[in-house]
């Protein structure tokens, strides 16, 4: 199928394709800087709505269909989650995290690019290679992908596939855990020698793959060995292997479901603040933590309402 023929089965008449191919992301978004600690620590795109239903309809017919290592990946995926990602790791004893500094804003239109010209076989549009540069201006701002768009997370994951797929051929060669959530990097070992160089290997395929683009934190990188509980993602691994959930997590979401019981400004002051002002990311923590804690979404549902908690489980807009 042509993308025209795909446009026009969405649309119908609502938007004219050559409007689409027109389109550029910096002419249809506003700017939201983000500040922690008094600090502006980047920005948040806000795309208009219908740069919003162009974002879903490439992502709906290519960016869905791109090549992401499933295996490893768990941010952003349907039917994955922290939860998923850190399972892999329960029966390890020790581990290295790390994320990977400005992660969205590190990665360019030529990424992008890459993605498009070689990583769409799947895609069901057949003319994608006669359109790359007009999805790339849709999809980027001043030549990054931008945090807000919804292209955004399935791009950053395609971007990473040849890295996600390297990294993995290198700890199943060492004995190792390999599991990428978003921004976020786990490896884990029942050895704690298997981790000694680990941040020198993991440095090094981000510099063969994005060309010293990609660095990784170094006031995020850590080793944790077995003794106790082990805290990843918001996620605790217990000593017997069992997951649960941190306490700050729990708090987190019952402020916002108290808020949203009482006060309807501080709920979506609250909901910016603590979730970006997604639904998506609220929902998506509600639900790892119904897999992992079924008793504390009893609890919220006998202090809140089944109502209350079935709305945020379904992630549903008002």
């Amino acid at each position: 199928m042509l993308l025209s023929e795909a446009f026009k089965s969405t649309f119908h008449e609502k938007f004219e394709f050559e409007d689409f191919l027109s389109t550029s992301a910096i002419a249809e978004c506003k700017s939201i800087p983000i500040t922690k600690e008094n600090r502006e620590k980047g920005f948040v795109f806000n795309p208009s709505e219908k740069l919003r239903r162009f974002h879903r309809f490439l992502n709906s017919f290519i960016f869905d269909f791109a090549d992401v290592n499933d295996s490893v990946v768990h941010g952003y995926r349907n039917n994955k989650s922290t939860v998923s990602s850190i399972s892999l790791h329960a029966e390890s004893k020790y581990f290295f995290k790390s994320d990977i500094e400005t992660f969205f804003s590190s990665l360019t239109d030529e990424d992008v690019k890459k993605v498009l010209l070689t990583q769409v076989a799947n895609s069901p549009v057949s003319d994608i290679d006669t359109h790359i540069e007009n999805i790339i201006s849709m999809t980027t701002v001043n030549g990054v992908l931008p945090v807000g768009f919804a292209t955004s997370p399935n791009l950053s994951n395609s971007c990473l596939f040849g890295f996600d797929n390297a990294l993995q051929d290198f700890c199943k060669g060492n004995s190792l855990t390999y599991s990428r959530y978003a921004d976020d990097i786990i490896l884990s070992s029942i050895s704690k020698d298997r981790l000694i160089n680990i941040e020198l290997e993991v440095q090094g395929l981000l510099n063969h793959f994005f060309n010293g683009r990609l660095r990784l934190n170094k006031s995020k990188t850590k080793r944790i060995g077995f003794g106790g509980k082990v805290k990843m993602l918001g996620v605790v691994v217990l000593p017997n292997g069992k997951l649960t959930v941190d306490i700050k997590i729990k708090r987190q979401m019952e402020v916002l479901m108290h808020f949203f019981s009482t006060d309807k400004k501080k709920y979506s002051d609250y909901m910016v603040r603590s979730y970006e002002g997604r639904m998506s990311l609220a929902t998506g923590q509600l639900r790892y933590l119904s897999l992992v804690d079924s008793d504390f979404i009893e609890k919220l549902r006998k202090r809140y309402g089944n109502l209350t908690v079935d709305y945020f489980l379904n992630g549903t807009e008002k």
